[in-house]
């Protein structure tokens, strides 16, 4: 009886490859804001978005794979598994929008063109146009983004809770930064070494998935037990089932760092 992902007629529909515009990505987010009530404000809690849209969000250790986020689909139930490593809160938010972008844009298609190296760059720069357009609106950033200077960048970042370079790639695409302020914004970041850990990234909290916590709080539930029980007859870890009902994260502000990882 849980939610299921049921978002069918915003998603496209077609089967063969198809270049999509910025314009038809741009409509789809807008559409998706709508459906949501989200306004053109910025996005409170993606992690939450996801699962109101009856995504499952889990983390899971996908460093040996070398990925942020995957998207696995079962019995046409999407599940967004993402890389315990990334412990960023915006880098974790743009990887939700991501996959949602490939979920709305691409869910469609058949897997062996989904897998085709030849279609690869285009269908991630869809998405990550997709998770930008979704995350900070074109008309939004435009009435906020009225400097470009790094200090004023990264408070725009306390507000859209998304990533500096995020920011000047869509300022940039718009006109709103130019390409030699882009160029020199960019310069610095690499110089202050902010290319892996930003301003902000350790006080932006992380959005943990809360979906089968709170179902199993609604059912009068013992989570706990209940996840040995499951480990018991299934064989599965206690740790993975603990980590598929989102029972090892530290929901607190000053401690956004997965217990998994000790």
């Amino acid at each position: 009886d849980l939610k299921q992902y049921e978002l069918y007629d915003l998603a496209e529909h077609h089967e063969k490859f198809e270049v999509l515009s910025r314009e038809e990505i741009e409509r789809k987010a807008i559409e998706l804001r709508k459906l949501l009530k989200l306004g053109n404000a910025p996005i409170n809690n993606m992690t939450n978005v996801a699962e109101r849209m009856g995504i499952r969000v889990m983390f899971s250790d996908l460093e040996s794979e070398k990925i942020d986020a995957i998207t696995v689909w079962i019995d046409r139930q999407p599940y967004i598994i993402l890389n315990s490593r990334r412990i960023s809160s915006t880098r974790i938010r743009f990887n939700l929008a991501h996959e949602i972008g490939h979920i709305i844009l691409h869910s469609k298609y058949p897997q062996k063109l989904i897998n085709d190296t030849d279609y690869h760059r285009v269908l991630e720069h869809e998405a990550n146009q997709f998770a930008g357009l979704f995350l900070i609106p074109d008309r939004s950033l435009a009435l906020d983004m009225d400097r470009n200077n790094m200090r004023f960048l990264i408070e725009l970042k306390r507000k859209w809770k998304i990533s500096l370079q995020a920011l000047i790639y869509r300022g940039n695409e718009m006109g709103l930064i130019s390409d030699q302020q882009a160029l020199f914004l960019r310069q610095t970041i690499y110089r202050n070494k902010w290319r892996i850990n930003e301003p902000l990234d350790r006080s932006i909290s992380i959005e943990y998935p809360t979906f089968y916590k709170a179902a199993f709080k609604y059912l009068n539930i013992d989570i706990e037990k209940y996840a040995k029980e499951l480990s018991s007859e299934t064989g599965l870890k206690l740790r993975d089932i603990e980590n598929i009902f989102s029972m090892n994260y530290e929901e607190s502000k000053h401690k956004n760092v997965l217990r998994l990882l000790k």
